[in-house]
């Protein structure tokens, strides 16, 4: 979940992020707990991550929440995506396409 992952991820990958689509990974761990306290989420709650990257934020949110829908366009990175949360039976992985 830090900036060193996100980069070891987008290498074994070979991902270059869409700057055209506004692609970016929040990198920041910190973050995560105040996003939760934000949303003033509770073990009952089902999530949407939205651009879920990697899924670092939807890991997060797993232990927090009864589920974490996760959400990626980017193929590649949905790829990732899966690989990260496998195993996490409350977390689903959903790959839109346009």
């Amino acid at each position: 979940m830090s900036l060193k992952e996100t980069k070891q991820l987008l290498r074994t990958h070979r991902i270059t992020p869409n700057k055209l689509s506004g692609q970016n990974f929040m990198v920041n761990p910190s973050l995560y707990s105040k996003l939760c306290t934000y949303a003033a989420l509770c073990s009952s709650d089902v999530v949407l991550d939205a651009g879920a990257g990697f899924g670092f934020l939807a890991r997060f949110l797993a232990d927090k929440c009864r589920a974490v829908i996760a959400v990626e366009k980017d193929p590649q990175v949905a790829n990732a995506l899966r690989e990260q949360v496998n195993g996490i039976c409350n977390v689903i992985v959903i790959e839109v396409t346009f």
